[in-house]
């Protein structure tokens, strides 16, 4: 689960990134955390929320 919020925010940024410096046609995607739209910024920060919360509860030894 962690993996894939990684993933899903890795690719995001990329994605803008690649579309900035014209390597890919811009997509469209919002930049994680930055970009100014509601539903983008709360749906990132209760994926982290939920990936702070299992690193909280699993035991690792």
């Amino acid at each position: 689960f962690s993996l894939g919020i990684a993933v899903i925010i890795t690719v995001a940024f990329l994605m803008n990134a690649y579309g900035i410096t014209s390597l890919i046609p811009i997509k469209g995607i919002a930049v994680p955390f930055l970009s100014y739209g509601g539903s983008s910024v709360l749906a990132l920060s209760i994926a982290v929320g939920m990936v702070l919360m299992i690193s909280k509860k699993v035991d690792l030894s």
